[in-house]
């Protein structure tokens, strides 16, 4: 079976509020096509992996190397609080991804629903449960070989529709993709993955979630979620 992603001696240090913090140090790593975890012991530290993992930043050192193509992380909105419309972002994604722009704006705006009212506002005026929604529509809208979930995805009570509708068509991509979670509750990952893709201590380790004990300080429940938004963190690699 292919290598799905490999880490081959890869540091990498981020900046968060303006001050370095160490994430990887010459870890390696080889993970197989699956569904796994992304657990750390910060929010900080899963958002900076899977800015590595979606190429959106660059090792300071090493090599890492995903076979395929990986999505923008799916939750992530800090992308979509944008100074233009809604309208204009369709319009550069199809463009990206050589999609019919009508088609694709149909699309965007049947899974929508209510909140297509907002398309012609400005994304950074949207509400943030209506951009949320927007970028889990935007991860799904062509095929990618990995997909990668950074942040926290609906739960609100009106929100059950837009999953139902939205889940099985997520779950039609990932059929043949790998999937990888941030997530600092052991619930969540137990219920999604076969297996957890741990960092700390500036390694990278795959762990058997039977047998996977996390720190306390790590453990959390769902009364007690995290939020990670990029426009609420200085966060960039050295």
């Amino acid at each position: 079976m292919s290598v799905a992603i490999a880490l081959q001696n890869v540091s990498a240090v981020y900046r968060l509020g303006g001050k370095p913090v160490p994430l990887l140090n010459r870890a390696n790593l080889e993970l197989l096509p699956g569904r796994y975890a992304v657990v750390a012991p910060t929010a900080a530290d899963q958002t900076a992996m899977m800015d590595l993992l979606c190429g959106r930043r660059q090792p300071t050192g090493g090599r890492l190397r995903v076979l395929g193509e990986p999505s923008y992380p799916i939750g992530r909105l800090a992308a979509f609080a944008l100074p233009v419309t809604g309208i204009a972002v369709v319009r550069h994604l199809a463009a990206l991804f050589d999609l019919n722009y009508a088609e694709t704006r149909d699309f965007v705006e049947d899974l929508l629903m209510e909140d297509r009212q907002h398309m012609s506002r400005a994304m950074r005026h949207w509400p943030t449960d209506a951009r949320r929604r927007f970028s889990m529509i935007a991860g799904i809208l062509r095929p990618f070989d990995v997909y990668l979930i950074d942040g926290a995805l609906p739960q609100a009570s009106g929100d059950e529709t837009f999953m139902r509708r939205w889940t099985p068509l997520f779950a039609a991509r990932c059929e043949n993709a790998t999937l990888l979670m941030a997530t600092r509750q052991l619930h969540i990952a137990r219920a999604i993955a076969q297996g957890v893709l741990y960092i700390a201590d500036g390694q990278a380790r795959l762990c058997d979630l039977s047998h996977l004990r996390l720190p306390e300080a790590i453990q959390m429940d769902a009364a007690d979620p995290v939020e990670r938004e990029l426009d609420t963190l200085d966060q960039e690699f050295i």
